[in-house]
């Protein structure tokens, strides 16, 4: 009698639990735009809110099950856990997630012991997340270890079944590429990415709209480790397929999004969607042109850097906090690029430009900003000096050089090799200025 209230107990909470994963499932899409929610933000915040908190009464449920018959509801559990993990994930509670994440894994990790076929996708999602929150909290190393685990599962399944398993598997072969860049290994990074770039490139042959967008992401991460493995030429070359698919989703993205804009809360996705495109083409446009810079092609790198800059003035004008030090940035290459070429008065608009933005910069952030405005500033009275200025030359040098004695004092071998071209460019200003004076030049 005890047995079968037990088991009507139990297939009570299954029913319970099952009727609350669904709800888990429809609540994300519902949006709750209520009169109450004043912003799209609120509704996404209030949805994810009730599915987190739905999960958590299932995993209360499939806990109290599992406790009595663990082969027939830990499979249910981990599902819970790692969906409650997403949605904190979501709201930004990071290590509440990670928690979740990590007893999914425990779970699905002796399940897949006696059943890999079966439990071994569900194990390799919660590595990846639970990689992912790892990473978000700074964690490198642990979320390097995590994804590691999860790639080398992603391996088999998408050998087996490359359909299915194929994104999955270059999800996480692109995020180790990346951990293993922030831990300093470009040459193990590389490799990663490249094996991504090869999944991502065959994925999005076959459905470009739905993965271009992550192709161009990993283009762009590879070409970063190429170019701190000294590889420029082969960066460029990924940069620039990277702005070619980039360049094309800025351009497709905005009719596309608006066949989507079903409510306000697309609206919102849309626009934070097209900022980000934009963003991504501007920074692989800049890191274009500053490889280009490097194999002396200027003619090229102008090109690029004057492509990237109406981008950044457009998103610096919506957030120009944000966007700000991206243009000034892109400006002062495009000055430098410009001198070269012997365009002196081209170059002093740019560093000019560049310039007035790191000065308001600097006032909020003088420690990080300070040796771009050096730089910027010194730049300045080359061309200053190129032009004949001389006196505003120096004015220019000298704000550099205070700058830079700054600079060196707490970072000295850093920024004494700057210091050292500032106050040798003053002396040939001087020299210049002492020969004016002296009516001989």
């Amino acid at each position: 009698m005890q047995s079968t209230q037990l088991l009507h107990q139990s297939w009570g909470d299954k029913n319970l639990a099952n009727t609350l994963r669904s709800m888990d499932v429809d609540l994300p899409k519902l949006g709750r735009h209520g009169e109450a929610l004043e912003t799209d933000q609120r509704a996404v915040e209030v949805s994810e809110r009730e599915a987190m908190k739905t999960d958590k009464t299932a995993v209360s449920i499939w806990e109290g099950c599992a406790q009595k018959d663990p082969d027939g509801f830990n499979p249910y559990l981990a599902n819970s856990l790692h969906r409650m993990g997403v949605h904190l994930s979501k709201l930004g509670r990071r290590e509440e997630a990670l928690d979740a994440f990590r007893k999914a894994d425990s779970i699905q990790e002796a399940l897949a012991q006696n059943d890999p076929g079966r439990f071994n996708p569900g194990l390799a999602n919660s590595l990846h997340n639970m990689g992912v929150n790892l990473s978000k909290l700074g964690k490198h190393g642990e979320a390097l270890e995590a994804l590691q685990r999860a790639v080398s599962i992603r391996d088999i399944l998408a050998e087996n079944d490359p359909d299915k398993f194929n994104e999955d598997l270059a999800n996480s072969l692109h995020r180790m590429g990346v951990y293993l860049s922030y831990l300093g290994e470009h040459g193990e990074a590389l490799e990663a990415l490249q094996k991504a770039v090869s999944i991502r490139d065959i994925l999005a042959g076959n459905d470009p709209d739905k993965f271009n967008e992550d192709l161009a992401n990993s283009l762009n991460s590879m070409g970063v480790d190429l170019s701190k493995l000294g590889r420029y030429g082969d960066a460029l070359e990924a940069f620039q397929k990277a702005v070619s698919i980039q360049e094309a989703l800025a351009q497709n993205d905005p009719d596309r999004l608006d066949l989507d804009l079903a409510n306000s809360l697309h609206r919102m996705v849309a626009q934070n969607d097209l900022d980000r495109l934009n963003l991504d083409l501007a920074n692989s446009l800049h890191d274009i042109g500053a490889h280009l810079s490097k194999l002396g092609r200027r003619e090229e790198a102008l090109d690029a850097f004057r492509k990237a800059v109406p981008i950044q003035e457009a998103l610096a004008q919506n957030d120009p906090g944000r966007f700000n030090p991206g243009l000034a940035n892109s400006l002062h290459n495009m000055g430098v690029n410009l001198s070269k070429l012997g365009r002196y008065g081209d170059a002093l608009e740019a560093l000019q430009k560049a310039v007035s933005i790191q000065e308001a910069l600097a006032q909020n952030d003088p420690d990080g900003l300070n040796p771009g405005l050096a730089n910027s500033l010194h730049n300045m009275g080359v061309n200053l000096s190129k032009l004949g200025r001389h006196g505003k030359a120096l004015e220019a040098n000298q704000r550099a050089v205070a700058m830079r004695k700054t600079l060196a004092q707490n970072g000295p071998d850093r920024f004494n090799p700057d210091l050292a071209s500032s106050l040798q460019f003053r002396s040939l200003v001087l020299k210049k200025l002492m020969i004016l004076a002296s009516g001989t030049l």
